[in-house]
């Protein structure tokens, strides 16, 4: 018996640094199946093609790692605002960033999951595909800034460079009271060590952001925000991290302050 199929839309998620330039290289697709109430993405781990068209030295990895997390949690938490091709395309359209969706392609559905996994096979042979982003371990920041009312009012993915090193890093959330307030989350998994080096260095960051805005600039100022997932193991960890960050006068938003900070977000952000 044959397989009965339906209709459904692809699309491909790219990394165009330079949109002037329009260079582009795939790093994952997009799979939408309105009948079958279905929307998800397959993204790749490794940034091999990325170093090959760009050059190592192009990209940040952790933060480009960070984005391509991010737009992975989003797209699988999509169903309920894109429900048709009209609709992916109207979402494709507003990533303004170095993160992209191409337009929906049209194809034939049996087995959703089996035809996404087919379709990431067929555009990327041999290249293990990430299967945890991080972004899934702190929805409720992800919910924050996704709220209706905070549309317009919040920038997403935002690329800034950090003075005096020269380095770029993403930052997934970004809003204007006064000032820019760039919002990294700090999952706060992982050996100690390895959180407090971390830590240590978007200190260093942070510090550098605050200090250097330039004349035609504004005040920018890095927030930091301590993930829950297992925090009531970690209180002694959030303790030593909340207490650096102090010492440079960076922000550290703790889990118990999260919703409260939401609140601060949708009072005080404007476009």
């Amino acid at each position: 018996m044959d397989l009965i199929t339906q209709p459904g839309y692809y699309s491909l998620i790219q990394y165009c640094p330079d949109s002037t330039r329009s260079e582009s290289v795939n790093l994952g697709v997009v799979l939408l199946c309105p009948a079958y109430r279905f929307i998800q993405a397959r993204t790749v781990a490794s940034f091999s093609r990325v170093e090959k068209l760009f050059g190592r030295s192009s990209f940040d990895r952790e933060s480009l790692l960070s984005s391509l997390q991010a737009m992975q949690a989003r797209i699988d938490q999509l169903w309920g605002e894109v429900q048709s091709a009209e609709d992916l395309l109207q979402f494709a359209q507003t990533r303004a960033n170095e993160i992209t969706l191409t337009p929906p392609r049209p194809i034939k559905v049996g087995s959703p999951r089996e035809e996404l996994d087919a379709l990431y096979e067929e555009l990327f042979p041999r290249t293990r595909r990430l299967t945890a982003p991080r972004a899934l371990q702190f929805p409720e920041l992800e919910s924050i800034f996704r709220r209706p009312s905070l549309v317009g009012r919040v920038q997403y993915d935002q690329k800034v460079e950090i003075p005096v090193v020269g380095k770029m890093l993403m930052f997934p959330y970004a809003y204007q009271n006064g000032t820019l307030n760039l919002v990294r989350p700090e999952p706060m998994v992982g050996p100690v060590a390895a959180v407090m080096n971390r830590v240590e260095r978007l200190a260093l960051e942070g510090d550098l952001l605050q200090r250097h805005s330039g004349d035609d600039e504004a005040q920018r100022r890095l927030i930091v925000v301590l993930s829950a997932t297992h925090i009531e193991e970690r209180v002694p960890l959030q303790t030593r991290v909340k207490g650096l960050l102090d010492t440079y006068l960076i922000r550290a938003v703790v889990p118990s302050e999260l919703s409260k900070f939401g609140d601060e977000v949708e009072a005080t952000a404007h476009a």
